[in-house]
């Protein structure tokens, strides 16, 4: 789901707000979570999940085309960590694939 799917699906399921209400919220939360995320700060949306910040090592790293040694400088990433409870939600109904020992195929 994109953006915008998210805005038609919220306008089809509140169809007394305006879309460019519903679009300026929408717009707003994502904002203020990338705005959170700026200032170092972690943002928590209960049965949903966590966003925050992680910080990559400096490393070395060879260009591929030139297999030449380069230093890449540390940064931040953002990282997300689902909650317990959509993880529940997620494998209720899931089924794992039963996979064939090879192990045993190949000793026949």
């Amino acid at each position: 789901m994109v953006k915008s799917q998210l805005i038609n699906k919220l306008a089809d399921l509140y169809p007394s707000f305006l879309r460019k209400d519903l679009e300026k919220a929408v717009n707003i939360l994502f904002k203020e979570i990338v705005n959170s995320l700026v200032r170092g700060s972690r943002v928590e949306l209960r049965k949903f999940g966590t966003f925050q910040t992680r910080i990559r090592q400096a490393r070395k790293a060879r260009n591929p085309r030139t297999g030449q040694e380069i230093m890449i400088e540390e940064k931040r990433f953002a990282f997300f960590k689902m909650s317990l409870e959509m993880k529940k939600r997620l494998n209720k109904n899931f089924k794992k694939k039963k996979y064939i020992n090879i192990i045993k195929l190949s000793n026949l």
